[in-house]
């Protein structure tokens, strides 16, 4: 609750109210209060920072996507560079701020391998992961797989004879999986990537642990990502925009 309170009164600050009258003004734009307060209570009424709604609540409905084109560019332009040599992507935010469907939008315009980390046994994400290869790639596989381990290098390899992009969303549940996998991960990668086509990009909502994994020099994948990309909030200009469009 008292998230939403704090929510409210940012948004609720950006209005100036006119004395006596049914109408409030948002960055120029008047429009009937009542229908400013519903907008208000829409984005603040979510456990989410301001700035996740058009993404993760409208956009995922099919409704326009807003901004973030500094992004897309540079996924595709990631994804451009991967053709010749492997590339390492992480993309980091707050919680339901719109990194899965940012990551979508991106890569929109041809199949990439989406693998979402469940908090299931490792041998049943895998079975998971076997058809997402199949269906996608339309090729058999190296049939059922207990560990992450062997579904990676099957696609490391493979990425050697054709260009793939995989997509790991919640990349920090491995942690509870089998946390094994990361030191799985960077053997394989360190054993393939310098002749591998991958544009493997990875996703987390839980900044602290995917800062770790990657910038800890402990952890077994320290400094593997060729990019981390933090996807940040909507400035007012952008939100200025959707209340305009809804």
């Amino acid at each position: 609750m008292w998230l939403f309170l704090v929510k409210y009164k940012y948004i609720n600050s950006l209005f100036t109210h006119k004395n006596n009258t049914e109408h409030v003004t948002f960055y120029g734009i008047t429009i009937n209060q009542t229908t400013a307060l519903q907008k208000i209570y829409y984005i603040c009424s979510s456990e989410t920072a301001v700035s996740e709604t058009a993404i993760s609540e409208l956009g995922m409905k099919g409704m326009r996507f807003f901004d973030r084109t500094n992004e897309i560019a540079s996924l595709r332009e990631i994804r451009g560079m991967a053709k010749n040599n492997a590339q390492f992507t992480v993309v980091t935010g707050r919680r339901r701020i719109g990194k899965t469907f940012l990551v979508w939008k991106a890569y929109e315009d041809e199949p990439i391998l989406y693998f979402f980390v469940a908090r299931k046994a490792e041998g049943d994400l895998c079975e998971d992961y076997r058809l997402e290869i199949e269906n996608k790639l339309g090729i058999p596989t190296i049939g059922r797989a207990e560990h992450f381990a062997d579904v990676f290098e099957f696609l490391m390899k493979l990425s050697i004879e054709r260009p793939i992009t995989l997509f790991i969303d919640e990349f920090q549940e491995f942690f509870r999986v089998n946390k094994s996998v990361y030191s799985d991960m960077q053997r394989i990668w360190d054993m393939y990537s310098s002749k591998a086509r991958i544009n493997l990009v990875v996703c987390g909502s839980i900044y602290s642990m995917m800062t770790k994994i990657f910038k800890d020099k402990k952890e077994p994948l320290y400094n593997r990502q060729t990019r981390f990309m933090t996807v940040r909030p909507f400035t007012p200009a952008v939100l200025k925009e959707i209340l305009m469009e809804y």
